[in-house]
């Protein structure tokens, strides 16, 4: 299993959407429509390890709080770091 696994991470890392430096991808939810994009955010941390680690990594994508779950306000202000919300 973990022969696959890493076999996975192999083929991501080699997709030519992976070459794009981090911080221009990091840019792709700036370009969200403003009603989808805290749930086209989460999505793209989705995508693959290197993805959500980019996206996670990155204060300013999670600085729109959703009051509506605690514990979703808890993971973006943790996220958020010292970005101003």
């Amino acid at each position: 299993f973990e022969i696959v696994a890493l076999l996975r991470v192999w083929k991501n890392g080699s997709a030519p959407i992976n070459r794009i430096p981090p911080e221009i991808l990091s840019t792709i939810p700036d370009f969200l429509d403003s009603g989808h994009k805290d749930g086209g955010t989460v999505v793209l941390t989705h995508v693959c390890r290197a993805w959500r680690e980019i996206f996670i990594l990155h204060p300013s994508l999670w600085t729109d709080l959703c009051w509506k779950s605690a514990e979703k306000t808890r993971a973006y202000l943790k996220r958020s770091r010292l970005s101003p919300i």
